[in-house]
């Protein structure tokens, strides 16, 4: 950051400048040194934590437009998945409808004794010997292919309400953590900095301060 670089230079050639001269600066001397540089610490502090609210607001108006194309997309594959899943429905029918067709016939022909003994197998024949029995056996497996329809329908529609909802989330926990370090990483510098300063007033030479810089990537 540019804030923290122009600081840095303010805070280092003041340093040089107490070192240089301090058998000639007196203690009022030192002090208003010090404040011009607190002061200008707390201005690049304000404007670090200004920086952070536009930063968050900006994220706030992109996730906003964000969240409403991802709302369109979640809408659209929701009723692609209605169209799919009424048309597989649509199908099953069909085909029972059919089988039941085809089962009648089969079994009004081998009572009528238009089929050979032997067309059916056991299994088969002691079905078509009651007509009921038969058509509920058709009946309860069309059933059971509704049901795993309407088991697939929910799945597909579950998995992509969660996939809206963890996406969102994974972006808001991320930007609620960035916020969290880069609030963190100015309280640290700007105390840091503070203390360095604080430390100059205390002290009558050079030794009370480490004029090593403090870094912060903004």
């Amino acid at each position: 950051s540019q804030l923290i670089e122009s600081y840095n230079k303010s805070k280092d050639t003041c340093i040089l400048d107490l070192i240089n001269n301090i058998n000639i600066y007196n203690k009022n001397d030192k002090l208003k040194i010090v404040k011009n540089l607190q002061e200008e610490l707390d201005r690049v502090s304000d404007e670090l934590f200004t920086i952070e609210v536009h930063q968050c607001e900006k994220f706030e108006a992109l996730f906003d437009e964000f969240d409403n194309r991802q709302l369109d997309m979640k809408t659209h594959v929701l009723e692609l998945m209605q169209q799919y899943f009424r048309t597989i429905e649509e199908y099953e029918e069909k085909f029972t409808s059919n089988v039941k067709t085809i089962v009648t016939d089969l079994i009004d022909r081998y009572g009528r004794g238009e089929l050979a003994d032997d067309f059916f197998d056991d299994e088969a024949t002691s079905l078509v010997i009651d007509k009921d029995s038969c058509m509920m056996v058709v009946s309860s497996s069309h059933g059971v292919h509704l049901d795993r329809i309407a088991k697939r329908d929910d799945e597909a529609r579950n998995n992509e309400l969660k996939r809206y909802q963890e996406l969102n989330l994974y972006y808001k926990n991320d930007e609620r953590k960035r916020n969290r370090d880069r609030i963190l990483q100015i309280h640290e510098f700007t105390s840091d900095n503070r203390n360095k300063l604080n430390n100059l007033l205390s002290s009558d030479d050079d030794d009370g301060y480490d004029d090593d810089n403090h870094n912060l990537n903004i």
